[in-house]
């Protein structure tokens, strides 16, 4: 049996109400405070390379040799065109797609206008999306994508309407061709129509045309995705053991709240399958509704899992499933009385407070100059200062050798190109082990260049000692950087 009010429900509406606005306020507070300092890491450098390129001949060259899909890189390359390489113009569309996805729920999220203020507020205080605000990455795309796809699918399910079916799979494609891990959910959601469509084969024919497209386009990226799941390639590995237990905090935050959040949704969920039993009340959600919150939970699992079988999984891979879950969560706590009603408010507070105390701890410059691994944007400055003229550039990571010198040598000349310094830059593939600060000095010594070197905290900090050189050091935890020019 559900609680009975403990309150009015005037004061619950109240409440809820002010968690609202407090995480509104946290949510745009973080979104205009974290991030915006960070020097680039070595994604955005990616980016800032690609989005700069001169013609669409090279963008597609481009596109085929990386991970996330044409559809963001085109999108920015357009943009670079008006808005330039700096590192402002390359992030606001990130705050655009990121800001885009709360007003799109809070407009057109359901029909429910509680439910709607309730989703929207969760959205805007999401730690773990809100952290790709200022990067310019795909994330924030993706995650407005997936928000349309909710929606959508939603629409599309409940209505039966062909129309919507075309548009859930011409966001889909979008989906792909930003980032191939929305594939899983796409096809769940996608089994799930071809259900629903059963008996009106001919409205599947738009999106069958739809994904076709899609479809051409895979053949000139998939040998690269391929070889990331071979194991040694990526730059991430196979989970282990202990990641088992972390999946909470992927989906809802590194803090105690994402294990509680788990909680209170299994009593929720617990105490309505009982009455069901008992009562034989019905469930209270819709078809549609069980199949968003289905179809996000099942990819997102699977993704996880398959993480252990191959190295394949990092947690933002997780972005394209988490509106679908953030909208069951909205239901869940929505259309129970469990603790008066109160469960939205005490989760947005809980999360606003997230939020502030995250934007707090990252509000200064200096503190967000580490704050993103793989960053040599400072270390490109200072041997620019220091009037480096070749530079021999080393990312230690299997990942390197996938896209060869050519274009691993575009990635460590960007700093440099950007800021009109002529400087010939190359970049140099090197096994782990034979990364020792000797043998990197060696080969700078003999293409009389400097070093500009990242990857992990085993790095070469024997270079400082190498009498020839002077180097500074860059990064900070486990991922370093450092920059070595010639006495």
């Amino acid at each position: 049996m559900e609680d009975d009010a403990l309150m009015a429900p005037r004061t619950v509406t109240r409440i809820e109400y002010a968690a609202v606005a407090l995480a509104l306020v946290a949510g745009i507070a973080h979104r205009a405070i974290f991030g915006w300092y960070s020097p680039f890491w070595l994604d955005e450098a990616y980016t800032g390379v690609i989005a700069s390129q001169p013609d669409i001949a090279s963008l597609i060259d481009w596109c085929r040799h990386e991970l996330s899909g044409p559809f963001f890189y085109a999108t920015i390359w357009l943009w670079e065109k008006i808005a330039g390489d700096g590192d402002l113009a390359l992030r606001l569309p990130s705050l655009v797609a990121s800001l885009g996805a709360v007003a799109l729920i809070a407009i057109w999220g359901g029909a429910d206008r509680r439910e709607r203020r309730v989703w929207a507020a969760l959205t805007m205080v999401w730690l773990p999306g809100l952290v790709f605000v200022a990067q310019a990455r795909p994330q924030a795309l993706l995650f407005l994508l997936a928000t349309a796809q909710t929606i959508a699918f939603l629409r599309c399910v409940e209505a039966r309407s062909s129309r919507w079916l075309t548009l859930w799979s011409a966001i889909g494609a979008l989906m792909l061709l930003t980032h191939i891990y929305a594939a899983a959910i796409i096809g769940l959601q996608g089994l799930c129509l071809l259900w629903t469509f059963g008996d009106r084969p001919r409205a599947l024919w738009p999106s069958i045309v739809i994904f076709a497209v899609v479809a051409a386009w895979l053949p000139f990226q998939l040998a690269f995705l391929l070889d990331f799941l071979k194991p040694g390639m990526a730059w991430y590995p196979v989970s282990g053991p202990a990641e088992a237990f972390k999946l909470p905090y992927h989906l809802f935050g590194v803090n105690v709240m994402a294990f509680a959040v788990v909680a209170i949704v299994a009593v929720v969920l617990a105490r309505q399958i009982a009455d069901r039993r008992s009562a034989g009340t019905r469930l209270p959600y819709s078809r549609g509704e069980a199949m968003v919150m289905l179809s996000g939970l099942i990819a997102a699992v699977a993704v996880f899992g398959f993480g252990f079988l191959r190295p394949s999984f990092t947690p933002r891979y997780l972005i394209p499933y988490m509106p679908a879950l953030l909208f069951g969560l909205t239901l869940i706590l929505c259309r129970t009385r469990f603790l008066a009603g109160l469960l939205p408010s005490i989760l947005l507070v809980a999360w606003a407070g997230a939020a502030a105390q995250n934007a707090i701890s990252y509000a200064g410059v200096e503190e967000q100059q580490t704050l993103y691994p793989l960053e040599f944007q400072r270390g490109s400055d200072w041997l620019m200062a220091h009037d480096a003229r070749r530079v021999m550039f080393v990312w230690d990571n299997p990942a390197s050798a996938l896209s060869g010198e050519r274009y691993q040598t575009q990635v460590g000349a960007f700093f440099f190109r950007r800021a009109g310094y002529a400087a010939e830059v190359r970049a140099v593939h090197l096994d782990h082990a034979g990364q020792s600060p000797a043998r990197l000095a060696q080969l700078a010594r003999a293409r009389r260049a400097a070093i500009l070197w990242v990857g992990g905290s085993d790095y070469p900090a024997g270079l400082r000692g190498i009498a020839d050189l002077v180097c500074r050091d860059f990064g900070a935890g486990p991922s370093k950087s450092i920059a070595c020019v010639r006495r």
